[in-house]
């Protein structure tokens, strides 16, 4: 009988091996007393993958940028181990657990799961493009893969980012020659320094930032990324101005993108920018056949976590499946 279990368990991922339970990104308290060693790994600092860090009754682990970008939001993450791409941890039973990058943001990881019976590897959010900010994601072989499917479906396949790089520059300085400020709607963490980075090295106009994002934007500068920005509240400005996407905005001097994935299903009245620091549709295809693993589930994605599994199956002919729920 096999021992070894893959489920999803409090919001998060759980490889359990005998009574040692390496806990990936859980969202939720863990209770302790049902004789489980749990050990949690945090993939990334993205509020929805890092609540785990604040569970002190478990030994938890993240990379010193995912340390420093939570504690710039003020999370209580006192106690976690801080871990670097490479380092490899040896657990009970022979299992171990090997750090990886993700490509998906400053400190991002991918975990390879090693036991007794599979090797096992969860990417947590990866990209697998190049960016100013961040290297690609890493690949390693597996037996079983995790994979993320935000952009699970076909329709999700974002222009190349030179392309999409080139539109924003030409759309920013329509606006800024139209007598406009041109305000870009974006995730405060990760594609908010990414832009950042692109405009600064693309264009000589100047970058404001919300304060939101300043604060993710000093510690990008920490580990030696060169942003060229000023802090700013809503105002009309000489420059554009790059502040988080639940922000209100009702200025008629400004002309306001939207920068997401979903820019390609939706951007309501805001010029479409069509970028992400997830893999795409085709990137997760392409990194699945890059990994080879014998079988996938698919996790994170909502109701494109079928979607993807299906695909994997037509398409690369691996079996896939959504995650299953844990079941004692």
């Amino acid at each position: 009988m096999p021992l070894l279990r893959i489920a999803r368990y409090r919001g998060g991922v759980l490889l359990l091996y005998r009574d040692v339970g390496v806990l990936l990104d859980p969202s939720t308290h863990v209770g302790t007393g049902d004789g489980t060693d749990y050990y949690v790994f945090i993939s990334h600092a993205h509020i929805d993958h890092s609540r785990g860090l604040s569970i002190a009754s478990f030994r938890r682990y993240a990379t010193y940028q995912t340390i420093a970008l939570c504690r710039s939001r003020g999370q209580n993450i006192d106690g976690v181990y801080g871990v670097r791409y490479g380092d490899i941890f040896s657990l009970p039973y022979g299992v171990s657990v090997e750090v990886l990058n993700a490509g998906h943001i400053l400190g991002s990881a991918i975990f390879r799961v090693e036991t007794p019976e599979a090797v096992i590897l969860y990417t947590g959010d990866f990209n697998t493009v190049r960016s100013f900010t961040v290297e690609p994601a890493e690949t390693a072989r597996c037996d079983i893969a995790i994979i993320e499917s935000t952009y699970g479906s076909p329709n999700f396949i974002l222009p190349p980012r030179g392309r999409v790089y080139l539109d924003l520059v030409s759309w920013m300085v329509r606006c800024l020659n139209d007598g406009y400020t041109p305000v870009i709607q974006t995730d405060v963490l990760g594609n908010s320094q990414e832009l950042n980075t692109v405009i600064n090295k693309l264009t000589n106009v100047k970058v404001y930032v919300h304060p939101r994002v300043a604060r993710y934007n000093r510690v990008y500068e920490e580990y030696g990324c060169q942003l060229k920005y000023s802090v700013s509240g809503i105002d009309f400005l000489d420059g554009v101005y790059i502040v988080p996407k639940d922000i209100f905005l009702d200025n008629p001097r400004f002309k306001v993108g939207f920068a997401s994935g979903w820019a390609l299903r939706f951007s309501n009245d805001r010029y479409p920018i069509p970028f992400s620091d997830h893999a795409d549709f085709k990137s997760i295809i392409g990194y699945i056949e890059e990994i080879k693993p014998k079988k996938v589930y698919t996790f994170h994605g909502g109701i494109y976590d079928r979607v993807l599994a299906k695909e994997i199956m037509s398409r690369v002919n691996i079996d896939a499946s959504p995650l299953p729920d844990y079941d004692r």
